[in-house]
């Protein structure tokens, strides 16, 4: 596997819920909410111009995703950004939620996204392999790395 630190300039961004939405039996039912499409569309639109015209840098900009995205995805706890700060370890960014771990080393959600440059959703943070708790009433996440190209 790769480590988290050959990922240079990579960020994960993490959101924490008590329930992410999703889970199988919901889809079989056909009961995932068909107006999230549509709700995400709106908040690209919001956020895109807010990133690209007004913020004057990286730090700027996540912390006004972490802000939008938390402010308009209420079932969310935890909304934001770690930063790789070297092999198997990621640093706490901008977020907007309760206190989030500072450092995050050697496992959990945030790091296996950035280890494996792809996107983790986890219905189940206890039945996670080395899940981190830095919220004991974090019940789901949904992790997607962003790299820099």
């Amino acid at each position: 596997p790769t480590s988290a630190a050959s990922a240079a300039g990579a960020a994960a961004s993490c959101v924490h819920s008590k329930d992410c939405g999703y889970s199988k039996e919901k889809e079989i039912k056909g009961m995932v909410d068909l107006k999230r499409p549509a709700a995400y569309e709106r908040l690209f639109s919001q956020l895109e111009p807010l990133v690209r015209e007004k913020s004057p840098d990286l730090v700027a900009g996540m912390a006004t995703i972490a802000a939008l995205l938390h402010a308009k995805l209420r079932h969310h706890s935890w909304t934001g950004f770690y930063f790789v700060a070297g092999a198997d370890e990621l640093h706490v960014g901008p977020y907007q939620g309760p206190v989030a771990c500072q450092i995050l080393k050697g496992r959990g959600v945030c790091l296996t996204s950035a280890t494996k440059k792809a996107a983790v959703v986890v219905p189940d943070v206890e039945a996670f392999p080395g899940h981190i708790a830095c919220d004991s009433r974090s019940r789901s996440e949904i992790v997607i790395p962003l790299i820099k190209a």
